[in-house]
């Protein structure tokens, strides 16, 4: 009799157990769940990210002068609740363009898409949490695409 109750006790133990592929779902119904409200916030770039063909490896072009200028790493993009968005160039100004742009946001799955008074552009949600996210946009360039991966980190 004492075995099947010590058995009983483990057993429940792990069927009642978390599972942590649950946990790290983005659409989980937790607190980070990949949404309209949990999206709003302020973030840095702090990586990007180029992916010459689809099967090619990832290249860092936010450290490399050549590809990401200096202007650009303190650009902070803002999503706001009322579905707007701002993008400030921050304190080191690109000349003689300005980074700035503004517009609004719709989000749709993992497919944020923004319209600005500079482009519209669709990006596809990677990476999803509370601290932050990766933002993959595809450029068709004559016969190829490219993609650009951004690393967004929540202020």
């Amino acid at each position: 009799m004492k075995n099947y109750f010590l058995f009983f006790v483990i057993s429940s133990f792990f069927f009642t157990s978390c599972n942590r592929d649950s946990q790290n779902n983005l659409y989980n119904n937790g607190p980070c769940d990949l949404n309209e409200i949990n999206i709003v916030g302020s973030y840095d770039i702090i990586g990007v990210k180029l992916k010459q063909t689809p099967t090619s490896n990832n290249i860092d072009v936010y450290n490399s002068p050549n590809y990401f200028k200096q202007c650009r790493k303190d650009d902070v993009l803002t999503i706001n609740s009322n579905a707007t968005f701002i993008n400030d160039d921050g304190a080191i100004v690109c000349n003689p363009v300005s980074n700035n742009s503004s517009g609004t946001w719709t989000l749709s799955g993992f497919t944020f898409n923004t319209i600005g008074n500079i482009e519209n552009e669709q990006f596809t949600v990677q990476n999803y949490n509370c601290i932050g996210m990766d933002l993959k946009i595809d450029y068709k360039i004559v016969n190829a695409t490219i993609s650009l991966i951004y690393n967004l980190k929540r202020r």
